[in-house]
């Protein structure tokens, strides 16, 4: 909501009007404008939301991601009063999306949902169009997600264990499908490959709904997996050898972690965040984290997102952002150690 000073002057009964007289007019009412200016968006900030708000998510329909944006932004929606709108906004990893966002007015109306990817793309691209650090400001970090090592039932691997040996004896023979090159569940494969000494292939697929069909249809040995999985798990159409997280998941408590199963440095987990752009009142993002936090937390979501292989965090916009920090230093020490290139 932008403020309009009108200023109204007394008629000066006087045929002759000195020329300060007019040039401190002038002076008053710029000086007027110009303080009505810079209160705008801190009085603004005080009535926040006056209108519908977008919700950036910078991936195809369909992915883990894609489902915790439309299950909290409903949620958010009532608690601001306000529509949450979620827009797909897919390209290049993540990047369009987040550039978007990073470019958008600073206001709280226009916000990002994105991944792990945030910290794991500015060590693939030597030159990305916004800063996650600069042009983008934390407001939760929402949720974890551990992954699943799935197999295709033919597979004659039963066990990380065999599925080393496997892989051993055929080195360059078994292949793993992925979302996309330098997705989290790309480097969490290779992440396997450096640890354990093997030498499968990575097939980049178009998105994880295309990646999942692919194991599904015997196209490819292994995927690792979040929430798509579980049904095709239950069904018996894919092996779960193993959980990607420090503990077993309460979903499938009698599959092993990796860490369990013989390469204990391992450990893969995948993260969900609410971002905004930089300079973004920190009334506004004081705003906007109370209500997400309190939409993670209620109980309907909560329950919903732990059917579905995420654990609720929550965060403040502080936690989020040494998250995010941490997450650069880690992904760039582990791409340069793997070599892995996002083409």
């Amino acid at each position: 909501m932008m403020y309009r000073t009108v200023l109204a002057f007394a008629p000066v009964r006087r045929k002759v009007r000195p020329p300060w007289n007019r040039a401190l007019r002038i002076a008053i009412a710029v000086t007027t404008i110009a303080l009505a200016a810079l209160s705008g968006p801190s009085l603004a900030s005080d009535d926040f939301p006056i209108r519908p708000i977008r919700l950036v998510v910078p991936y195809p329909p369909g992915g883990g991601i894609d489902d915790v944006a439309r299950l909290v932004g409903q949620k958010v929606a009532g608690l601001l009063g306000q529509p949450v709108i979620i827009e797909n906004k897919p390209g290049a990893g993540g990047i369009l999306g987040g550039d978007a966002v990073a470019r958008a007015a600073p206001d709280g109306y226009t916000l990002l949902i994105d991944n792990s990817s945030l910290v794991i793309n500015p060590s693939l691209y030597p030159k990305l169009p916004f800063d996650v650090a600069r042009d983008l400001a934390p407001v939760t970090l929402a949720s974890t997600q551990d992954s699943m090592l799935l197999a295709h039932p033919s597979l004659a691997a039963r066990t990380v264990t065999e599925l080393i040996a496997l892989a051993k004896a055929r080195p360059g023979k078994l292949n793993y499908a992925s979302p996309r090159n330098g997705s989290p569940q790309h480097i969490g494969m290779e992440m396997f490959n450096l640890l354990a000494g093997t030498q499968m292939v990575h097939i980049p697929y178009k998105g994880g709904a295309p990646a999942t069909n692919a194991l599904l249809a015997g196209e490819v040995d292994l995927l690792l997996s979040g929430t798509t999985g579980l049904p095709h798990v239950r069904s018996g159409k894919a092996r779960a050898l193993a959980t990607t997280g420090g503990s077993r998941s309460s979903l499938l408590p009698d599959v092993p972690t990796v860490a369990e199963s013989g390469l204990r440095d391992y450990s893969s987990t995948n993260w969900q965040a609410i971002l905004v752009p930089a300079r973004t009142p920190a009334s506004v993002v004081a705003r906007l984290n109370k209500a997400f936090v309190e939409a993670l937390k209620s109980p309907d979501i909560a329950r919903v997102l732990t059917e579905r292989n995420f654990v609720v965090v929550a965060s403040t916009p502080s936690e989020l952002a040494r998250t995010i920090e941490e997450g650069l230093a880690s992904y760039r020490k582990l791409i340069r150690e793997t070599g892995i290139k996002p083409d």
